[in-house]
């Protein structure tokens, strides 16, 4: 909110960010600069997996991604290419992207893996991790880890987001589905 609001009200070359947050990454967060200052550059540098997590974030409208083990000076270039108007992805996460499997324009919940999609539903059908590793049989951080990539891979950072999600793409369980 306070990126947001300061934004709205000074005028900025370049928005540098990062998308960690305790319940994940923010990629609404980024979406929603994008939308208030579309000409603006966004920088995310962040701490996080590139590979894993870049892709995302420039689908959320992000000019470039930078990991914070970065050098001052690849940080320095970088910037000012995208103060210039330019984009910046690493080699690594270049090629990641170009050997990434496409889906032929499908929906992102197509790339779901069988066990992360019955995660995403039950999730959607308002079951708490806990509940989720008991009934699978899992640990809570085996269940934890299928919702930080479901979340990357629909694009969401929150269970409200999944939900909503759900919902868009008439995913939703029906009402009393609970163990659905």
């Amino acid at each position: 909110r306070a990126a947001s609001a300061a934004v709205r009200s000074r005028r900025f070359d370049l928005l540098v960010a990062d998308i960690a947050t305790e319940g994940g990454i923010a990629l609404d967060g980024i979406r929603q600069l994008r939308s208030i200052a579309p000409a603006v550059p966004i920088l995310v540098f962040s701490g996080l997996s590139e590979i894993r997590h870049a892709a995302s974030v420039l689908e959320a409208g992000a000019s470039g991604y930078l990991p914070k083990d970065s050098t001052s000076e690849l940080l320095l270039s970088v910037m000012r290419k995208l103060a210039a108007g330019g984009l910046f992805v690493s080699a690594a996460v270049a090629e990641h992207m170009a050997r990434r499997p496409q889906t032929g324009g499908g929906a992102p919940h197509a790339d779901l893996s069988p066990r992360e999609h019955q995660v995403f539903m039950m999730i959607n059908a308002g079951r708490r991790i806990g509940e989720i590793a008991d009934d699978l049989g899992v640990s809570v951080k085996t269940v934890s880890t299928h919702k930080a990539r479901i979340l990357e891979k629909l694009g969401v950072d929150s269970a409200a987001g999944l939900v909503r999600y759900a919902m868009a793409h008439r995913l939703a369980a029906a009402p009393g589905a609970a163990g659905a």
